[in-house]
């Protein structure tokens, strides 16, 4: 869940494209890196999560069939900069940036599938839409 002091607004434009991922995409992704903080150090707690700027998106779709021109959402890819404050469990406290990328695949099957990426140090330059995302996606 959603802390207090986390700071997700960036992603507020971006909603409607992250809830064909999760029902409650801000939940999950705060999730996401709890579950990649405490598997790397058993123990840790994530105290903040900022995205920072405006998250890169990409899509892809199928020809809905007898129905000329018109798609169905088959791909959906978003990256973000982020800044996650970690206390461990010494009470040591920890700042990691880098970059979060999720992406849905077939989504217009029941063979739908998901993965989630973090990139520690990373730029949208080498992650974002005109980098790995643009592979990622498929």
């Amino acid at each position: 869940m959603a802390q207090e002091r986390d700071d997700l607004t960036p992603l507020a434009e971006s909603l409607h494209m992250l809830e064909w991922l999760n029902e409650t995409p801000l939940v999950a992704i705060r999730s996401s890196f709890e579950g990649w903080v405490d598997g790397r150090v058993p123990g840790s707690e994530v105290l903040c999560l900022a995205v920072e700027g405006k998250p890169q998106l990409l899509t892809g779709g199928v020809p809905i069939e007898g129905e000329e021109g018109m798609i169905r959402l088959a791909r959906v890819g978003v990256a973000f900069c982020f800044r996650v404050e970690i206390q461990s469990p010494d009470g040591e406290q920890h700042l990691v940036v880098g970059i979060f990328t999720w992406v849905g695949r077939e989504l217009h099957t029941k063979g739908a599938t998901q993965q989630i990426w973090i990139d520690v140090n990373g730029s949208l330059d080498d992650f974002g839409s005109g980098g790995a995302l643009r592979e990622r996606i498929f």
